[in-house]
């Protein structure tokens, strides 16, 4: 007789990561005086944006500090038309589902990641700070400079604002892939030995994750196989999800999908099918 199993789903939800350097506070060491006349080898985005008269070319990229390991968002700002005026006024930070109020520094002075604001008249390339503060809701929230946002800027051209804006994507490691791959029998038949390993591809430094595995039955409801949390290597690494064990007789035939998922951000590709014929 063939094996009843029912469809299972694999979750693999990452738990902590390696402490996110965005989401400290960088104090006034962070970056020396002149700021940064551009990105360097840092991934950056730019953009022409107007706002009347005012027509400049923006870059904006993450900078880590130099006396630590966290990053603040610099955006060098470029005239095309005779002295632009540059503020953080109607420029916004937009991160899921909140928007962010924008203030534009020069030089950040005190521990709290603040300093000196930024308003003027420009005659040269110029270099800000971008830091966001209150959400545009007035509810509580917190940015994470590592996550991926947009930045945007309500100009006008004629008539209407015109809104300009830089997407800027995830800046953390690669996420891991896992895959699930039967390790006994496929197609199963009662009294054979069952298995299944989940293939990791890590390409980030070593993590702790939270594995799930529940097999869902015929009504829908889900029973719970596997829940842990272990540390995914760095490269390629091999987790017994369902450890191999004999299967009963008498069982009722039935066909098998196994399937991993990863249940945090960010969402890349697909889950990654695995199939049990049973």
């Amino acid at each position: 007789m063939k094996l009843a199993l029912v469809v299972a789903t694999l979750t693999l939800a990452v738990l902590a990561l390696p402490v996110s350097p965005t989401l400290a506070v960088p104090g006034p060491g962070c970056l020396a005086a002149p700021l940064p006349s551009g990105p360097g080898g840092n991934q950056s985005f730019s953009i022409d944006v107007q706002d009347g008269a005012d027509r400049m070319r923006v870059t904006l990229w993450r900078q880590h500090c130099q006396d630590s390991e966290d990053l603040v968002l610099l955006l060098r700002v470029t005239p095309i038309s005779a002295a632009p005026f540059v503020c953080g006024n109607r420029w916004y930070l937009e991160q899921d589902a909140s928007e962010f109020y924008v203030t534009f520094l020069s030089a950040i002075t005190d521990s709290a990641g603040m300093g000196t604001t930024f308003c003027d008249r420009i005659s040269g390339p110029t270099t800000v700070i971008v830091t966001p503060a209150d959400l545009s809701s007035g509810e509580p929230g917190t940015f994470d400079d590592e996550d991926d946002f947009g930045l945007t800027f309500y100009g006008s051209v004629v008539g209407p604002y015109v809104v300009f804006r830089i997407d800027m994507p995830y800046a953390g490691p690669p996420w891991p892939t896992i895959a699930v791959v039967p390790t006994g029998c496929n197609p199963c038949h009662s009294g054979q030995t069952v298995g299944i390993d989940g293939n990791v591809d890590n390409p980030g430094p070593a993590m702790q994750a939270e594995i799930k595995t529940a097999a869902r039955l015929a009504d829908g409801s889900l029973v719970s196989l596997v829940n842990k949390v272990v540390t995914l290597a760095s490269g390629a690494s091999v987790l017994t999800l369902v450890p191999p064990r004999a299967l009963p007789a008498g069982l009722t035939t039935m066909d098998v999908s196994i399937e991993a998922a990863r249940d945090a951000e960010p969402p890349q590709g697909d889950p990654a099918p695995g199939a049990l014929t049973c």
